[in-house]
């Protein structure tokens, strides 16, 4: 909404979303095959993955199933904001022009992550008479188990339909197999009970919210045509609220250790000043300089205050950082424009950004107990765990030269007048 009024210009408005998304159904099976797949000139052409399929012995009548996979996961986020701004005119006239804007905006974001996987694998050591409420004539894969007893055939869950894909040459090439939907489809539906739940994916599994509160007061000074100088500063408050899931697991299913739920609030306060100057001598001439500073907040992923730690074998954390700051940039700026109808516009310019608290992936391992405590852990039962997680660098800084030339080349001769670059 806007409002003119006599002493001053208002507006002001408001907005809410929600998005939602949802996977009800993810089945995914798993075949194997004991042969060799590639016959052994494969190795002759290993600089050239694209002539592999060229090069396949493997039969799909030996392809057994080895296990199967269920994921049913969601994600909903609700953002709502407001805002208002007033702009007030302090000095108006033909050579100087003043005015002064300030105003604010509130963001309250909400975000629930649903994540649940159920798996089996070894279904080859299932007997075959497991199967039977799927297809009481199945079998078991060919030249696998001369018993028929064990390793349930891939054959069971194909059709008859030949399905083709264009190769790296362009020629059509029948895939090896063709999976009949329905079938697999009831399979997942007749053998739900055998799939486990995968406890190592419980930390999937979140909910956020993230409020940001922002106000700003700006001048804006005209000095006739030539000089516009924009001074101001905002103020950001961030008042988050992250919840997660710590899980020390062990097992093929992690059905071993123990979950715990981690709350964790974060609140921070950050100023960000700005100032811009342009002069402009001349109609088609102008130089521009400034100084800003801008925030770069972590994604959702990097923040959740989740640990994965996983001793099926060798000990792997996995873990979100709470207490990532935000990133700040100091922007220097300075770039020269010239115009011309005729010529175009080109732009030469230098930049200069000082960052702070960017943030990256982290991979480091644990190779002591002094590295341990240093991220977080006892001293005892991590040293040599691989970690991966996310932090800030102190300090980097990004420099350079622009230049910008754009123009439709109408001072070439026809026909070459009209295109541009």
């Amino acid at each position: 909404m806007n409002h003119n009024l006599s002493f001053a210009k208002i507006d002001w408005g408001g907005a809410f979303s929600r998005v939602k998304g949802e996977t009800p159904y993810d089945f995914t099976t798993e075949f194997w095959n004991a042969s060799n797949p590639y016959n052994k000139d494969v190795f002759k052409s290993r600089s050239q993955p694209s002539t592999f399929y060229d090069f396949i012995t493997r039969k799909p009548e030996g392809d057994y199933l080895q296990g199967a996979t269920s994921v049913v996961s969601g994600n909903s986020e609700d953002i709502k904001t407001a805002f208002a701004n007033i702009a007030i005119p302090i000095v108006s006239g033909n050579k100087i022009n003043l005015t002064f804007k300030t105003g604010g905006k509130i963001s309250l974001a909400s975000r629930v992550r649903t994540y649940d996987e159920r798996y089996v694998k070894n279904y080859y050591l299932f007997r075959n008479s497991h199967f039977l409420p799927f297809d009481p004539e199945g079998k078991g894969a060919v030249g696998v188990d001369p018993s028929n007893t064990f390793y349930y055939g891939m054959s069971n869950f194909t059709n008859n339909e030949n399905l083709t894909f264009q190769n790296a040459s362009g020629a059509s090439v029948a895939l090896l197999t063709s999976y009949d939907e329905n079938k697999l489809r009831k399979f997942s539906e007749v053998f739900s009970s055998d799939l486990r739940e995968n406890r190592y994916q419980l930390t999937n599994n979140y909910n956020l919210t993230e409020n940001v509160y922002a106000t700003y007061a700006m001048f804006k000074l005209n000095l006739g045509n030539k000089i516009t100088l924009i001074s101001g500063i905002r103020y950001e408050k961030s008042d988050n609220n992250y919840q997660g899931i710590y899980s020390d697991l062990s097992g093929d299913f992690g059905e071993s250790g123990a979950l715990k739920d981690v709350l964790v609030d974060r609140n921070y306060g950050i100023i960000l000043p700005h100032l811009h100057l342009k002069y402009k001598p001349v109609e088609w001439f102008d130089i521009r300089a400034s100084y800003s500073t801008t925030l770069a907040r972590p994604d959702y992923d990097y923040v959740v205050p989740f640990t994965s730690i996983n001793r099926s074998s060798d000990v792997v954390i996995t873990q979100g950082n709470a207490n990532l700051n935000a990133s700040v940039s100091r922007n220097y700026d300075l770039y020269a424009t010239a115009f011309s109808g005729n010529w175009g516009l080109l732009s030469i310019g230098a930049f200069y950004k000082q960052i702070d608290d960017a943030f990256y992936p982290l991979i480091v391992g644990l190779n002591n107990d002094s590295l341990a405590v240093a991220y977080g852990f006892p001293k005892t039962g991590y040293t040599g765990a691989e970690l991966t997680t996310y932090t800030n660098s102190p300090k980097s800084n990004v420099k350079g030269i622009e230049v910008d030339l754009q123009s439709n080349l109408n001072f070439l001769p026809k026909p070459f007048d009209g295109f541009g670059t």
